[in-house]
């Protein structure tokens, strides 16, 4: 409007001009020439027309496809909205691009070009953007330009559109020990060679996440199996409150927090990949008398209130004895012996036995099933361990089963939750 206002004052003035020009003398004249042009000219100098200008008010992306085999890229479309701030732009020539992996493209609305008028928005409609599978996140900078000789201010011109895809791209956290000083070592060395050359981060914290959905794990260390948990992932959870320290990317992390994720940044492009987010739960080996407690109270059994007891070293007086004797009641213990070993380590393969004999798991084998590695034939717990891989519960153990070291308490409490949802 402050244009179209400047036109007319302009037009009334020069128009006025004429007039009284047609009737003055060549002495008016001159006085006309050399009072009132320069009062016009001062007007429009004060009132110059505004540039245009064009900014991104936002973007808007709709994914078309995840990484394939053949194409490892996040592809997407874009619906870019720009707004013109300044003066009029007319067939002009305008382009979009984004960083050095975007398409450059020429954006037309009218025949010759571009055009928008002052204040007005318009959707530019499946801009092409690609995203890199190596990595989970980043930003992407979006830049429209103007670019014949229009005179342009291109303040707002650069959106950056933030990218995150799960699941993680860094390889599966593991444990590979925890030294007598408490502290565990994660292990997420990548073999993927886009992160030899990046930034390492290692994010750590100790407030609780809101980690309902976890997921039991477990790696063999040095000595003896580990149970830790996989956090079911979500942008807002990388983002909550975790502190984090430039380390080498060795891929062997000592922590001593409660949840820890290991970050990989290219600095050149500032592109990231992530591992899972782990909780680290203290990986406690039970014995023989916590698994009796821990069983019953998992399951939630009432335990026994029986006086005399059947073993010689279960005595009724011990703080274990209600719950052997609960065992013994529902028929999980050998009696062939008179010997229940209270302070003997409890393995893995002795736990899955008794759970599935407690749940009556079908003892299925199936010939074109992928075998536990290190539990053959002859092994006593063959079929309990065919029968895991049968139902399909064994997927946090990865390749081995390792039967004769000791259980955790986490591995005890899994087993029970994935025959529980069967029941």
């Amino acid at each position: 409007m402050r244009r179209w206002k400047l036109f007319y004052v302009l037009s009334g003035i020069i128009v006025s001009g004429l007039l009284v020009n047609s009737f003055l003398s060549k002495e008016n004249a001159s006085v006309f020439q050399t009072s009132v042009l320069p009062v016009i000219k001062g007007i429009a100098d004060q009132n110059p027309l505004a540039p245009p200008d064009l900014s991104i008010e936002n973007i808007e992306l709709k994914k078309v496809s995840d990484p394939t085999f053949d194409s490892n890229y996040y592809k997407y479309k874009a619906s870019v909205v720009v707004r013109n701030t300044g003066g009029n732009l007319v067939d002009s020539n305008v382009t979009l691009h984004g960083d050095f992996a975007q398409k450059y493209v020429y954006v037309k609305n009218v025949d010759k070009g571009f055009s928008l008028p002052s204040g007005k928005s318009y959707a530019i409609d499946n801009y092409d953007i690609t995203f890199d599978g190596n990595y989970n996140g980043g930003e992407i900078p979006v830049t429209i330009e103007v670019q014949d000789k229009v005179d342009t201010n291109l303040v707002n011109n650069t959106f950056k559109v933030e990218i995150f895809e799960l699941p993680p791209k860094l390889n599966p956290v593991k444990i590979s020990d925890i030294p007598e000083d408490g502290k565990v070592v994660l292990n997420v060395n990548s073999k993927n060679l886009t992160y030899r050359d990046d930034d390492f981060l290692l994010y750590t914290r100790n407030s609780t996440l809101n980690d309902e959905k976890v997921i039991y794990s477990e790696s063999k260390g040095n000595d003896g199996m580990y149970s830790f948990y996989a956090i079911n992932p979500s942008k807002s959870y990388f983002k909550n409150g975790f502190g984090s320290e430039k380390v080498d990317n060795s891929g062997e992390y000592p922590v001593t927090a409660d949840y820890a994720y290991v970050k990989a940044v290219d600095p050149k492009t500032g592109y990231y990949a992530v591992s899972d987010i782990v909780k680290l739960a203290p990986s406690k080996e039970i014995n023989r008398a916590e698994f009796a407690k821990i069983f019953v109270d998992e399951i939630g059994i009432e335990p026994s209130t029986y006086a005399d007891s059947y073993y010689s070293d279960v005595l009724s007086d011990d703080w274990f004895f209600p719950y052997v004797q609960t065992l013994y009641d529902i028929g999980l213990l050998n009696t062939d012996v008179r010997e229940y070993e209270p302070n003997q380590a409890m393995t893995r393969g002795e736990v899955l036995k008794m759970v599935l004999t407690y749940f009556d798991a079908d003892l299925a084998v199936q010939d074109d099933t992928v075998h536990f590695k290190d539990v053959d034939e002859g092994n006593d717990i063959y079929p309990y361990a065919e029968s895991l891989l049968v139902a399909g519960k064994a997927e946090a153990i990865r390749g081995e089963l390792n039967p004769e070291l000791p259980a955790t308490k986490d591995f005890l409490i899994y087993l029970i939750n994935e025959y529980r949802k069967s029941n």
